[in-house]
């Protein structure tokens, strides 16, 4: 669409066949490619007819910002009409996509990152205040809701998720791609941010993925199948929450970390020194707050 980025095209785009390499038959199981709509050209003169990453996003904030309510314009097909009476408005989003502070939150890298791209897991990544995420549809429920993928990727569950005073609302992508225990999930690119927006760090995502992964996962599998395969209703809700309080909370968490920590650096990694737990915000109880991180994800089926 553009062969420049910002509104002054004063950074040059990258298309999605140059950022995978040319390898868009790996298992990216998550990310939605999308082509223009003449199809991709392997002309170098022609790069400005793919469609970019940038262009994409701006895209996707018309679609989410205008029209009678949050995706209406998707659902109704109102683009053309928008087109005809708002030529600028395109432009206008780009140019606001352009400037604006930033939020530094995590990306956990998928398969097609770390095989074809060659990234780190845990990536730290600048996010603009006006990226999705924060004003994603139901950013803390279910996390296999429909939301506007493909029929074909419909399964996937959805990989970008927001984090709430201060633990995350998310999915355990513990391996970057596939989960453990018999799962055999694919999971794509999951961008982690704390709804606050302060600063999260990558080595804290790392701590949690594995806390989660190695300490809770393991309990609450055991624990519900003790306790809960017998009971129903009002009955199995209360010993879930009492279960859930037991097993998972931050002073539980401050002690996995530093012993993660001092694994980590006695591994050689040195940088893990100075880490600290994320800091903790005011509001809900840090220990409440855990517990409804561990039963969200149990009732998703990612525990």
């Amino acid at each position: 669409m553009r062969h420049g980025f910002r509104f002054d095209c004063s950074r040059v785009n990258l298309s999605l066949l140059e950022t995978t390499k040319g390898e868009l038959s790996e298992p990216w199981a998550g990310p939605l490619v999308v082509y223009c709509r003449n199809g991709l050209s392997m002309d170098s003169n022609k790069v400005d007819r793919n469609i970019t990453l940038s262009d994409f996003r701006s895209f996707l904030d018309i679609c989410k910002v205008y029209g009678a309510g949050s995706g209406s314009m998707l659902k109704g097909n109102m683009l053309f009409e928008l087109e005809i009476t708002n030529a600028n408005l395109f432009w206008s989003v780009i140019h606001r996509n352009s400037g604006g502070t930033a939020a530094k939150g995590v990306e956990v890298s998928c398969k097609g990152d770390m095989t074809v791209l060659g990234l780190r897991k845990y990536r730290d990544t600048n996010v603009a205040v006006n990226h999705p995420i924060w004003d994603a549809i139901r950013p803390h429920g279910g996390l296999r809701n429909d939301w506007g993928s493909s029929s074909s990727s419909q399964n996937l569950p959805r990989c970008s998720f927001r984090w709430k005073r201060p633990w995350p609302r998310c999915g355990m992508p513990d391996s970057g791609y596939t989960g453990r225990y018999g799962t055999g999930k694919m999971f794509g690119r999951v961008l982690v941010v704390r709804e606050d927006m302060k600063d999260i760090k990558p080595k804290q995502i790392e701590a949690i993925v594995n806390f989660f992964s190695q300490d809770a996962s393991p309990k609450i599998n055991k624990e519900k199948n003790e306790r809960l395969s017998k009971l129903s209703g009002e009955e199995a809700r209360i010993e879930q929450n009492k279960m859930m309080a037991e097993l998972v909370s931050r002073s539980k968490f401050e002690r996995f970390f530093e012993k993660f920590k001092i694994e980590k650096i006695k591994g050689g990694y040195t940088s893990w020194a100075g880490e600290t737990v994320p800091e903790a915000t005011d509001g809900d109880s840090d220990d409440d707050s855990w517990t409804r991180v561990a039963r969200q994800l149990d009732n998703g089926g990612w525990l």
